[in-house]
């Protein structure tokens, strides 16, 4: 028997249908593994402060988006009210400000930040592309190798760090004694190594024990040749949460054990390796620059700037502009170094009120029923695991460094909000949760 006409035309309205998001797939794939390539790769310097994945997003973003409308999807906007509080307390100032053109760059930047933050979030409905977190987490092996090489051998450093390296006043940037990857500042690389070290642990794709802890290894060894007080600090805060969620999991005496021997093979390997370095002047003067003073002046310098930034709140309560905080004692523009204490001050009060909703907001993502789930062995709540983990060791880092404009937040908020949505799509008829 045939169909009636009406239940051929909805057959090919099904098929028709179904053929958009296949012809899509291959593109939004292309594109996310792009981004896990790419994220790391901060040389060489493009115009605009950009670098390569921008240009990516330049040329991609538009027929993402147009592929969206074409297709009359119903548009995800998570975080839309706070960022919209930040951004119109970023614009207030702009008013009453000497300098109103660059504290607008820095506001294009967040804006363009957050559009891309969305994008990847509507074009990702449900299932993350398969071994996407795994091509990520090799893309940061590789930078952690390069790190590791550039902490043992101050010829290779030195080689990679002036070969693109930008000079400002006279000078390089700051920190161009230690390893930095292909990043421009070794906070950002200490930041995306750990939390390529929680992805790896939350990640389903790594199933082998041995790469998992081999892996891992090189990535602790990369936060730690990277100097970044920050990411290491940022690092205990956000394996202890994971530890005390996955107690019964995690903290057996086997994996203690195998934690103890990597430590030590890790430590002796490094001494090994540093040891004949150490004992030439260069290296006398680069382990007393690199660990003696470092602590002191940059504590000293961190607590000088946020003293004068609260002095700065205290004259202008409607905020001084959008990355454009000006430090008197030393005569040029700093950035704060606080995420939280720079909201502020660059934004005043509103940008104040805007930080504390979008903490909740970030909050929020995570459902109480992931919380409650979490002892369980299985891959997918351990991934959820391992992103509070990494939520919660972005925002310690956020208390010494600011983050808000680093590409690794956002994309760890995409994860976030992802993760949540699949959390909570009914699968056979019950849901997950």
């Amino acid at each position: 028997m045939g169909c009636p006409p009406m239940i051929n035309q909805d057959r090919k309205m099904l098929t028709s249908s179904s053929i958009l998001p296949r012809r899509s797939i291959p593109l939004v794939n292309i594109y996310l593994l792009a981004v896990a390539v790419l994220l790391p790769v901060a040389r060489p310097y493009l115009p605009g402060n950009s670098i390569l994945l921008d240009w990516v997003n330049a040329v991609l973003l538009p027929i993402l988006w147009l592929q969206m409308f074409r297709e009359k999807r119903i548009l995800r906007i998570p975080l839309f009210c706070p960022m919209f509080l930040l951004f119109f307390a970023g614009f207030l100032p702009l008013f009453n400000h000497s300098f109103a053109e660059l504290s607008l760059t820095f506001l294009f930047k967040e804006m363009y930040l957050y559009l891309w933050f969305l994008t990847m979030v509507n074009i990702i409905s449900q299932k993350l592309p398969k071994h996407l977190l795994a091509i990520f987490v090799l893309s940061a092996t590789v930078i952690a190798i390069i790190a590791i090489v550039q902490w043992t051998s101050p010829q290779f450093l030195k080689a990679t760090t002036s070969w693109s390296q930008k000079v400002h006043d006279g000078g390089y940037l700051d920190g161009s004694h230690r390893p930095m990857g292909l990043f421009r500042n070794p906070g950002m690389l200490g930041n995306y190594l750990v939390l390529s070290i929680f992805l790896l642990v939350g990640s389903p794709v790594w199933k082998r024990k041995r790469l998992r802890w081999i892996v891992a290894g090189c990535l602790v060894v990369g936060v730690i040749a990277s100097g970044s007080y920050g990411s290491i600090m940022m690092l205990i805060a956000g394996i202890s949460i994971v530890c005390w969620l996955r107690r019964r999991y995690l903290l057996t005496p086997a994996v203690l054990i195998r934690l103890v021997v990597g430590i030590i093979i890790i430590g002796g390997t490094i001494f090994i390796l540093k040891g004949s370095f150490l004992q030439t002047e260069a290296g006398v003067l680069f382990s007393h620059r690199y660990i003696m003073q470092r602590i002191e002046g940059t504590f000293e310098v961190r607590i000088n700037i946020w003293r004068s930034s609260i002095e700065y709140f205290i004259a202008n309560p409607l905020g001084t502009g959008v990355g454009v905080f000006f430090h008197k004692e030393e005569g040029k523009f700093r950035i704060i170094h606080n995420d939280y204490l720079a909201m502020l001050v660059e934004r005043g009060i509103l940008g104040g009120i805007g930080m504390i909703w979008l903490l909740i907001s970030i909050l929020r993502l995570i459902p109480p029923s992931a919380i409650r789930q979490v002892n369980s062995p299985s891959d997918s709540k351990l991934y959820r695991v391992a992103l509070i983990g990494a939520l919660i060791a972005m925002s310690v880092s956020s208390l010494s460094i600011n983050i808000f404009r680093l590409r690794q937040l956002w994309f760890l908020l995409f994860l976030l909000v992802q993760a949540n949505e699949s959390f909570k799509t009914p699968m056979n008829g019950k849901s997950v949760r």
